[in-house]
């Protein structure tokens, strides 16, 4: 009796067996490659761009096209108009050969064209134009909102290297020369290849012409401040001869145009102490910090004061960078 009930447990076990054995050869394991999004949603500001990542779920060498879905759920943020992608999208959808080396396309947002409190872009992969499987339901599709800078701190930078410009004598675009009545009329300002290395530059000089001094304003294109409270301004300066003949270097935040003498401005004591001396004829970095700007705008000047028809310092400016933050 025990021996039968041993060997009806033994046979029991091989069918049971037998049973797991079919089962595993009916649902092989799925090893299936698949594609999809490394991150469910981003978050950035607009004028930046984000990188929209993908992955596949295979360690080795991986390689295909994959299409991918561009969905503003504003029907006022527009593709070309307030986004851009790279590589460009076509009737909303992005196409591009994923590998390890180019895992992602870009998403670029448009300064300044998000007008509500933030827009959101979806994508999805699309089976179509894909050389891969679709992952899971949940990283199929991804998310970027992007949200209006207005309030926030952004950058603003100016650069001048006076190269693109080379009519002798000319006033450089972007800039106003300014002749305070009463002060010699002619010389000033004006572009000239007394640049570094005999590149093109502004120069102020007051040799020659009319009897009298000078005092003649150089005065950049007002600036818009949107929440930047501080301006970090650097310049090469260069100067010839050893006479009468200075430069002042001055900010505004009311100055509209004509007569500077209208406008509050401060002056930027700290040139001096960096400024060579009058006919060092030696290449000389400036650097200003301005801090607690609290405007709509902000206006730099050079202002060339006292040199005279005969015997006078030229000064020449090159290189000139501005940076609102």
């Amino acid at each position: 009796m025990k021996l039968s009930k041993n060997i009806l447990s033994a046979i029991a076990g091989l069918v049971f067996l037998g049973g797991l054995a079919s089962c595993e050869e009916e649902q092989p394991f799925d090893i299936t490659t698949k594609i999809g999004f490394a991150s469910p949603s981003y978050a950035i500001e607009e004028g930046q761009s984000q990188g929209v990542l993908l992955y596949v779920n295979d360690q080795g060498p991986k390689a295909g096209s994959v299409s991918v879905e561009i969905i503003p759920l504003s029907a006022e943020y527009e593709y070309g108009v307030d986004f851009v992608t790279i590589p460009a999208a076509v009737n909303n959808v992005v196409t591009f050969d994923f590998s390890d080396e180019t895992p992602n396309f870009q998403f670029v947002s448009l300064d300044d064209e998000v007008e509500e409190e933030n827009s959101t872009v979806l994508f999805n992969i699309l089976n179509e134009g894909t050389d891969f499987t679709l992952g899971q339901t949940g990283v199929i599709s991804t998310q970027i909102s992007i949200a209006d800078n207005d309030e926030s701190t952004v950058e603003v930078n100016r650069f001048y290297d006076f190269n693109d410009q080379t009519e002798q004598y000319g006033i450089p675009a972007e800039f106003t020369e300014v002749i305070i009545d009463g002060f010699k009329t002619d010389r000033g300002w004006g572009l000239r290849d007394y640049g570094v290395d005999g590149s093109w530059a502004v120069n102020a000089s007051g040799y020659g012409g009319d009897e009298g001094t000078e005092n003649a304003w150089l005065i950049n294109d007002a600036m818009t401040l949107s929440g930047q409270s501080t301006a970090q301004i650097s310049f090469e300066i260069f100067s010839n001869y050893s006479g009468p003949g200075r430069i002042k270097v001055l900010y505004s935040t009311d100055y509209t145009s004509g007569s500077p003498e209208s406008a509050t401005w401060v002056e930027l004591t700290d040139y001096d102490a960096q400024a060579p001396e009058a006919g060092s004829r030696t290449w000389t970095p400036i650097n200003l910090d301005v801090q607690g700007l609290n405007a709509d705008k902000f206006v730099l000047a050079f202002q060339f004061i006292e040199a005279t028809s005969s015997a006078s310092s030229s000064w020449v400016i090159d290189n000139l960078s501005i940076n609102l933050n």
